[in-house]
């Protein structure tokens, strides 16, 4: 995957996003990903898969 190195980006902050699966051919919400804060490299943030919110930080 090519990932471009000086290319500016910007996230809606707060913001939540389902992170999706298939099963069967149909489409299912398995769990969300909150971002809370983004600051140069580093963001904060949970992950929450069937009601247990876990806490993620990126050190950038």
């Amino acid at each position: 995957m090519y990932t471009r190195q000086n290319a500016t980006q910007s996230l809606p902050v707060p913001s939540r996003w389902g992170i999706d699966a298939e099963i069967a051919g149909k489409p299912i919400v398995r769990g969300t990903i909150t971002i809370n804060s983004i600051s140069g490299n580093s963001f904060t943030g949970t992950a929450n898969f069937r009601g247990d919110p876990i806490p993620i930080q990126n050190m950038g």
